[in-house]
């Protein structure tokens, strides 16, 4: 609405040789339209930026991890036999209740009991969410090279992805169940495909080289048996709702701008009667012809661009040739590049196996404490993704506001007017039937989903392995999904491959000049026979283009040296002869 013109806009265009586009969006009407429209235009668009940028990160989900430690014990520690702390290998921290605390939950039957392979894919995540601490335990053969007589083997402290100074570090995700592997399956770490587990049977080593005890001679450290099963601490931390109302007060704002755009438009609008269809003018140049396009009734879009001699004061009378036209030349070249270019931006990325839009320590591509930075990272792709749409549109919208034209020429029908007289057809839609409309936006409420999953924020929450909340170590990180991109691309593939097989496949029936919603052409095609006044009445009418003259029985003679004449009429209208001439 904004960008359609009025008539006296489009004459003001014509009279400086320049066409404007009726029935599609049209950055270059902004240039002829009223100001405030342009404004109100540009205000819109400008307002929308900060939506797409901050509107998903309004609200957020902030996670829970948990720290935890894991503690390696023979069975005999479940019966009560005696250990020692201090002869213990510890990680980072020595942790000396902590033990007794696992023996007293076992004895209170508040451990949940899982076998190896339970145990290592419970614990092989990036944020630990449903258990918390564990004991490994071990038959009572089990020993550690240098520590006899002691059921507590070994202890080390997991930190839930982040180390303790609230940096991440990939090795961290579930260290100990790899040994020196960063990542790794179970059965990669098992004998006899997934029997028995010891991570320090294939890591040699329980403690990373900045951790040492200097006093133990570590090329020595080594369990020498099995994990039989875990004793799990199970938790419930509670997810929470996170509001940043720096974004909420810029989505309202933006959102109050909009609402004051949508009145500003419905004021300006509804005074002037612009050209918001085809229909519309069509209307408008048979109610007052434009007298500069006499006698070039089968000017296409093509000659207007093209042909120096169309805004001459000379006839210019054209041979009709007959051609069907694909549906692609209904929209220029530009309207072409601005939709598949955006669509090809990012190319391939590398696919891999982290998961749909699951955090992983591996996928995180920027970390801030800031929501706000983050949330413009994570969406600034849905940006890419709007102006797809508007892009996609609007081809679609060339499209098929050419057919809709040429269809004038193939039955008789009303005009489909922005504001409908009588028979007139009204506005159900802009110029994109719903069989059209439905699918393209459903495919782009699909494609931002995609992007969605693609790049996210993530809040997490730390948990201590007593349960107590860490604030200090609660950050955002920015994550991208492999497999998200993957479905993003494929799908972005399928929607040009939609385009390309509409715009090739159909085409345009051979009963008509391709106007393709250029002003000046449309204005061509309305002109009446050798000038006659259209009568008002007409546009209620039911109408059809083509030929008329001595070829129908509407004008009489029509010799003119053999130059034919087509137009819109209320009356019957002949098809085009092929290899004739018309003005």
């Amino acid at each position: 609405m904004l960008s359609a013109p009025t008539r006296k806009e489009v004459d003001a265009a014509h009279a400086r040789r320049k066409w404007l586009s009726i029935g599609v969006a049209s950055f270059k009407n902004l240039l002829y339209v009223d100001r405030r429209k342009t404004f109100v235009y540009l205000l819109l668009g400008i307002s929308s930026i900060p939506l797409h940028l901050l509107w998903n990160s309004a609200f957020l989900e902030s996670l829970a991890s948990n720290e935890y430690v894991y503690s390696a014990v023979t069975e005999s520690f479940l019966e009560g036999a005696p250990w020692n702390n201090s002869k213990v290998f510890l990680s980072i921290n020595q942790y000396p209740d902590e033990a007794q605390a696992m023996l007293n939950h076992y004895t209170n039957d508040s451990l949940i009991r899982l076998n190896t392979t339970d145990c290592f894919n419970a614990y092989d995540v990036t944020f630990m969410t449903e258990y918390s601490n564990v004991l490994l335990v071990y038959n009572n053969a089990a020993n550690i090279n240098g520590v006899d007589n002691n059921s507590l083997l070994l202890q080390g402290l997991n930190n839930g992805g982040f180390s303790q100074s609230s940096s991440l570090t990939r090795c961290s995700q579930g260290k100990w169940l790899c040994g020196p592997n960063p990542r790794c399956a179970f059965n990669q770490t098992a004998r006899d495909n997934g029997s028995p587990w010891n991570p320090w049977e294939i890591w040699g080593l329980s403690i990373g080289e900045q951790e040492r005890d200097p006093s133990q001679n570590l090329s020595s450290i080594k369990i020498e048996s099995f994990i039989e099963h875990c004793l799990a601490e199970q938790t419930k931390r509670p997810c929470s709702l996170a509001i940043s109302p720096p974004i909420l007060v810029t989505v309202l704002i933006c959102n109050i701008i909009k609402i004051l755009c949508f009145g500003a438009t419905l004021w300006i609008v509804g005074s002037q009667y612009p050209l918001v269809t085809n229909g519309d003018a069509i209307q408008s140049f048979l109610l007052q012809s434009d007298t500069n396009f006499k006698n070039r009734c089968l000017a296409s879009r093509t000659d207007v661009e093209n042909n120096k001699r169309f805004w001459s004061d000379q006839p210019l009378p054209i041979m009709w040739h007959g051609r069907r036209n694909v549906w692609a030349v209904g929209a220029t070249k530009g309207v072409w590049l601005a939709t598949f270019i955006p669509l090809w931006v990012g190319g391939p990325s590398a696919i891999a196996s982290e998961g749909f839009g699951r955090p992983s320590l591996s996928n995180i591509i920027f970390r801030s404490d800031s929501p706000v930075t983050n949330s413009l990272l994570a969406n600034t792709p849905q940006i890419i993704v709007s102006y797809i749409y508007l892009a996609y549109n609007n081809l679609f919208t060339h499209m098929l506001a050419t057919a809709e034209v040429m269809s004038y020429s193939t039955s008789r029908k009303h005009l489909r007017v922005a504001f409908s007289r009588g028979k007139q057809r009204s506005r159900k839609f802009l110029q994109i039937p719903y069989k059209y409309g439905i699918p393209i936006m459903t495919a782009s409420i699909i494609l931002h989903w995609l992007i969605s999953q693609s790049l996210f924020l993530v809040r997490v929450t730390v948990y201590d392995y007593k349960g107590i909340p860490q604030p200090d170590l609660a950050i955002s990180v920015t994550q991208f999904s492999s497999y998200a991109i993957l479905l993003a691309l494929c799908m972005g593939g399928a929607m040009l491959m939609a385009v390309l097989i509409v715009g090739v496949v159909r085409r345009f029936p051979a009963t008509m000049p391709l106007a393709a919603c250029c002003s000046a052409s449309l204005a061509a095609l309305c002109q009446p026979y050798h000038g006659r006044v259209t009568e008002k009445d007409v546009i209620m009418d039911s109408l059809q283009w083509g030929a008329i003259g001595d070829e129908s029985s509407e004008m009489g003679d029509n010799s003119n040296d053999g130059v034919g004449h087509a137009c819109f009429s209320a009356k019957e209208v002949l098809p085009l002869v092929v290899a004739k001439t018309y003005a």
